[in-house]
């Protein structure tokens, strides 16, 4: 017995070894619940509970180690969605306690629907946003139509809201017939003045001018037109205070439509007007001034080109007559939507081509020099196309129209989702995000805003009250929702 003292301290370590705790930690997911709806910032709260005590414990997100831990109770990990696609996702937290244990919750699914972003505007119908400006006071001007509210079919809808997108007030605009606001400015004086087409007002269908102040509060409202269909797609205040309209007329002009380009004093008073066309179809879509205090009109033309139709872009005078025209486009349907003057004195066009990619319709941007003469274009994708294009700080550009996924099908492309889309100044992309849900979503107006990210406006049948939606979207500059 005497040589067993050596032996008893051995007996006593393996003694403990074999006594080890290794029972897992019980670790419980308490917020949110599964089957959740969750978007922006989410807050994953846990129990976790162990005779040794929890060491940490970790988010698990599909599998993968998300690298969320929190080491204190009570233990919650706040989750970023916005990186992750519209999706379901299985959660789980794995709990880790002092004695190297690990053990881990039961799943829940949670579903991220970050677009939503809680930007919505509209009620049980169709509601549409068609145009978007950032306004001095940083919040967002929006302009479009809704048949959920107002005075009947459809009217003007003005929205503002503050720089997170939440509204601050809201006005409708029209009487018992069609009317649709397309374009919104803000004013030297801090209102906003929008255009469209009102079948409510004068002689049919005609051109609406309306002028508010600061508070959407209407101080006078013009009609143009004459006895058939006439409309407004896009204005721009004037150096001289007043506004310049484009867009087409049935009533006046050389064939079935022609782009129109009206001119007006500070209170909506007409001093001139011209027509551009042949004896088909042609729109204007968009104008601004230029530096030389001409106009430049981008649109499509039927009577002149290749094909089809063709982009045109039309460049006048202060007074509005043609100095130069151009048309872009091959054998199908090429449309202009929007552009303006580049920082070098040239421009630049968006919209869509049904020419270069297949007979698909694809997004074109075209960049020409001071005469309208192309330098280069560039194309994405088959089953897209662009309604706005704005010159980033980078001299880059950023533009926002719909992509579809099964390609391009009818109007709108079934399951149509907004796109962003970001180039050099040379058009080649640098980035792209789409936006959307199950249904059609579209973006109709991109703006930079002054922070460097993007604010977008369109409409969503995917998310909201119903029908469709107005829909804004802030981005960082990186296009992320924030």
């Amino acid at each position: 017995m005497k040589h067993l003292w050596y032996i008893l301290p051995l007996l006593f370590i393996l003694s403990c070894e074999d006594k080890k705790d290794t029972t897992p930690p019980e670790v419980t997911i308490t917020s949110p619940s599964s089957g959740s709806t969750v978007n922006k910032i989410v807050t994953v709260t846990c129990l976790s509970t162990d005779n040794k005590g929890v060491e940490k414990v970790e988010l698990w997100i599909d599998g993968v180690n998300s690298g969320l831990t929190d080491d204190s109770e009570p233990y919650s990990m706040e989750w970023n969605t916005t990186q992750y696609e519209n999706k379901s996702y299985i959660i789980t937290v794995r709990s880790y306690d002092t004695s190297g244990n690990e053990g881990d919750s039961d799943p829940i699914t949670l579903i991220v629907e970050n677009n939503r972003f809680g930007n919505t505007f509209g009620g049980s119908s169709s509601d549409v946003g068609e145009s978007v400006q950032q306004t001095t006071d940083d919040g967002y001007i929006i302009t479009g139509y809704t048949k959920s509210f107002g005075n009947g079919g459809y009217d003007f809808w003005l929205i503002k809201t503050d720089s997170n997108g939440n509204e601050e007030w809201n006005k409708t605009f029209g009487g018992s017939g069609g009317d649709y606001g397309v374009f919104v400015d803000q004013t030297q004086d801090g209102g906003y003045v929008i255009t469209g087409g009102t079948g409510s007002f004068g002689n049919g269908e005609e051109v609406w001018l309306i002028k508010t102040n600061s508070q959407g509060n209407e101080e006078w409202n013009k009609t143009f037109g004459g006895s058939s269909r006439d409309y407004g797609y896009s204005l721009d205040q004037t150096q001289d205070g007043g506004y310049v309209i484009t867009g087409h007329t049935h009533s006046f002009g050389n064939g079935e439509s022609d782009v129109w380009l009206i001119k007006t004093d500070s209170q909506g008073n007409e001093e001139w007007n011209k027509t551009f066309g042949g004896s088909d179809q042609d729109s204007g879509f968009s104008v601004k001034q230029t530096t030389n205090g001409g106009y430049i009109i981008i649109g499509y033309t039927y009577s002149f080109g290749n094909g089809d139709s063709d982009v045109w872009l039309i460049k006048t005078d202060s007074q509005g007559n043609e100095e130069w025209s151009k048309t872009f486009g091959g054998s199908h349907n090429d449309y202009g939507y929007d552009g303006y003057q580049t920082q070098d004195g040239g421009y630049l066009v968006t919209g869509r081509t049904t020419n270069y990619q297949m007979g698909e319709s694809d997004v074109l941007l075209i960049k020409t020099d001071s005469q309208g003469n192309e330098e280069w274009s560039k194309t994405f994708v088959d089953g897209s196309w662009s309604y706005s294009v704005d010159q980033t700080l980078d001299g880059g550009y950023v533009i926002t129209g719909l992509k579809s996924p099964i390609g391009n099908e009818g109007y709108p492309p079934s399951g149509s989702d907004v796109w962003l889309i970001k180039t050099d100044s040379q058009g080649n992309e640098e980035w792209s995000k789409t936006f959307g849900g199950s249904s059609n979503d579209e973006g109709r107006s991109v703006d930079q805003t002054l922070d460097g990210g993007y604010i977008i406006t369109g409409y969503t049948e995917s998310f909201g009250n119903g029908g469709s939606d107005v829909w804004l979207i802030i981005t960082d500059s990186q296009g992320n929702i924030k």
